[in-house]
């Protein structure tokens, strides 16, 4: 059986993330670029 822990963060670690995507949206939108997002996540628990 796996063992489950719990972790409290203290800060938002994926904030600095968002930001990141975010300015990257607007360049390409100010540029008149379409892009995709082909890549999909792993079901929870799947490689």
């Amino acid at each position: 059986m796996h063992k489950v822990v719990t972790v409290d963060l203290e800060r938002d670690i994926l904030s600095e993330n968002r930001r990141i995507a975010e300015e990257n949206r607007k360049h390409l939108e100010d540029h008149g670029i379409m892009a995709f997002d082909f890549l999909a996540r792993s079901a929870p628990g799947r490689p």
